[in-house]
């Protein structure tokens, strides 16, 4: 006897039929009601099903039983005892006996009861998927408590409501046009998640302004002894020196350790400045406009800001993908060598174009046209005209290199016209290899502080066409005179 073997069954994932509800507020209907024509708004017509507009019933009942009858949405009144009653009077002389059935799954309420009654229609739109709620013959606070209801539901990012049918009084027991609440109540949703998504930015900002607050300090803390540990082991050599005799190189190396006093500083400015700006902007806005020009020059401040935008590419991981754009080949070895010609021959150099030399020697196609007309306005040593525009040059400077794609120069200037310090920078770029969803951190803080300074410009053009984008920043001579 042989028997066939049997055949694995298969089963088929069904999808969850959904649950649909037409909810209506039913009212208390006079005993010799004249029946009305009722059209839907042109917005209603295109979006519930094969609407008869302009049929005549003698309330919104009958016609939601027309309309929905004999689709996958089931009619679920809410009313009173009274109101049910006086419907079911409505709905023998227009459906006959049949009628009664579409009362069965009626919801009776006491009127009196808001809670109840808020709760009520809270758990019918809970219990459906989809759900249109009619409201035209609420009586008093019943209405108003439906759209809370609604409104309830709308907060708490439910999207089953479809539509609030509300028929409008056109002319007096005559005639009415359906509208749609919904779009209206969308509107004060809209509003109200907006001001809550201002109020959770403002709440992060001030996080951030806190905790901004406690990094700087506790950094500032940190390397404030930087630089008397640097000048005790200077003192120290320099005793020794003093005694004995030393090579050149070694003479060069101290001096090398000796600039490191002047970074552990400029760290602590930088910090300072950004904590007084975030804290308290008054009083930053007061030391900007304030602050007497020093013995830094133009110049100088654009040597350091090229040494350290290297210095970040070829040093912090962060910038690991910069850094093999700026690097062939760039294996460990490699970067190696090259990081230790860098400090040796550029990180403490005064002169930027030991910087571009270096870039030119590294990567010869990669140019760039650096012009800096004039030494002024000279800046104060650490102060906080030096501190923020080391940050703003630094960072358009920055994204000039990163985005470079070598098929025009960088352009970066610094002139002067007869109202005006100007900085401009110029490049093109790869847009293959742009990130659209970069932070825009800098060019934010940029724009930002813009704001705050009525003597400080900033615009930015991006020609689309040749994919290149210009940056202007002005300065009104008047604040350093």
């Amino acid at each position: 006897m042989t028997t066939r073997a049997q055949e694995p069954s298969t089963k088929v994932k069904q999808t969850p039929v959904k649950t649909k509800a037409v909810i209506t507020i039913l009212g208390k209907t006079q005993e010799k009601a004249e029946r009305a024509t009722y059209t839907f708004s042109n917005d209603l017509k295109s979006k519930i099903y094969c609407c008869k507009t302009g049929e005549k019933f003698i309330n919104m009942l009958p016609l939601l039983i027309d309309l929905f009858s004999n689709t996958d949405y089931k009619i679920i009144p809410i009313s009173t005892i009274e109101a049910k009653e006086s419907q079911e009077r409505v709905l023998l002389s227009e459906l006959g006996e049949n009628g009664k059935a579409y009362l069965e799954d009626t919801i009776i309420i006491d009127e009196n009861n808001y809670d109840r009654i808020f709760q009520t229609i809270n758990e019918v739109i809970s219990k459906h998927d989809e759900v249109i709620i009619d409201i035209t013959h609420g009586f008093r606070h019943l209405p108003i408590l439906t759209m809370g209801a609604i409104f309830t539901q709308l907060l708490e990012g439910h999207n089953k409501i479809q539509h609030i049918l509300f028929a409008k009084e056109i002319k007096r027991l005559e005639k009415y046009e359906i509208i749609d609440l919904l779009e209206y109540l969308k509107i004060v949703d809209k509003i109200i998640q907006e001001r809550k998504e201002k109020e959770r930015a403002e709440t992060e900002l001030k996080t951030h302004k806190e905790m901004l607050s406690y990094l700087t300090h506790t950094l500032q803390s940190v390397i404030s002894t930087g630089n008397l540990i640097v000048n005790k082991h200077l003192d120290t050599i320099h005793e020794i020196t003093k005694k004995k005799s030393f090579s050149e190189d070694a003479i060069r190396k101290l001096n090398t350790i000796q600039k490191l006093s002047f970074s552990f500083k400029f760290l602590e400015s930088l910090l300072s400045v950004f904590k007084l700006y975030e804290t308290d902007k008054e009083r930053f806005i007061n030391n900007w406009n304030s602050e007497k020009t020093g013995t830094e020059s133009i110049a100088h401040l654009f040597s350091n800001i090229i040494k350290y935008i290297f210095n970040m590419f070829l040093f912090s991981d962060m910038h690991w993908e910069t850094r093999s754009l700026l690097i062939y080949n760039c294996n460990n070895e490699r970067v190696e060598h090259i990081k230790e010609n860098f400090m040796t021959n550029v990180l403490y150099s005064d002169d930027t174009q030991d910087a571009l030399d270096w870039l030119a020697n590294l990567r010869d196609d990669m140019k760039i046209n650096f012009s800096v007309q004039g030494s002024l306005p000279t800046l104060q040593p650490y102060g906080t005209r030096f501190a923020i525009l080391f940050s703003i040059f630094i960072e358009l400077i920055h994204n000039a290199f990163k985005h470079c794609d070598g098929v025009e120069p960088i352009k970066i200037e610094w002139f002067a016209n007869s109202e005006n310090y100007v900085f401009k920078c110029k490049n093109s770029y790869n847009k293959d290899f742009i990130n659209p969803n970069g932070s825009g951190k800098g060019l934010l803080f940029i724009e930002n502080f813009a704001t705050h300074l009525k003597d400080f410009g900033f615009t930015l053009e991006e020609d689309i066409t040749h994919n290149s984008y210009s940056i202007n920043v002005k300065l009104d001579k008047k604040i350093f005179e």
